[in-house]
């Protein structure tokens, strides 16, 4: 069948993929009908770990997650949840990206109302308490919007770390008994490309 531009302003012809790649984009698109979500990627983690980095944040075995934008202008929405303590001591985690190799803060998620020894942290987990209840965990949340500016892979990654002498822990269940009242949880990373 032949292509034919009609007088309406319609044309008739083109068949289901007969159109090259890349000739429509999304911004040709009406508003209407442009996706806002482009890409998402997630990461689990189950497995129990411990943390002995003390005044160091060190990344946890896992939890990171690679995306390559569509456009500098993507914003980037960042989730996750941290299931994590530690024993009588604050424990500390934190999101960073890794752009060529260069591991960086994310410096619009990030508190610069900071001083002294205060710690610049997305989650915190304070156990000063030393009970038969130590390590009980009540998953912890981070979300926030990223604007990386770049086209170039983001690997994003969680960071934690212990201030003290004691060891944090993730996904470890109460004492890591075997009674049905101890279950273990899950930690996730999650981010999503937003069209800018």
């Amino acid at each position: 069948m032949p292509i034919v531009i009609n007088g309406s302003g319609t044309v008739t012809g083109i068949s289901v993929g007969g159109l090259p790649d890349g000739c429509i984009d999304r911004d040709t698109l009406a508003t209407t009908a442009r996706p806002d979500i482009l890409q998402v990627k997630t990461v689990e983690q189950k497995a129990n770990q411990t943390c002995g980095s003390i005044n160091t944040y060190t990344d946890i075995t896992g939890l990171a997650v690679a995306i390559t934008p569509r456009a500098s202008s993507s914003k980037i929405y960042i989730s996750a949840c941290l299931a994590f303590d530690s024993y009588e001591n604050y424990c500390y985690a934190r999101v960073v990206k890794e752009i060529g190799g260069t591991t960086s803060a994310l410096s619009d998620l990030t508190n610069t109302d900071i001083t002294g020894s205060q710690v610049d942290t997305h989650f915190g987990n304070l156990h000063m308490t030393s009970r038969a209840d130590n390590y009980n965990y009540t998953p912890t949340q981070f979300t926030g919007i990223h604007s990386p500016s770049t086209t170039s892979e983001i690997t994003f990654k969680i960071q934690w770390m212990i201030l003290g002498s004691y060891t944090g822990y993730l996904n470890r269940a109460n004492t890591l008994g075997t009674t049905n009242a101890n279950g273990n949880c899950i930690s996730t990373l999650t981010v999503m490309e937003v069209a800018g």
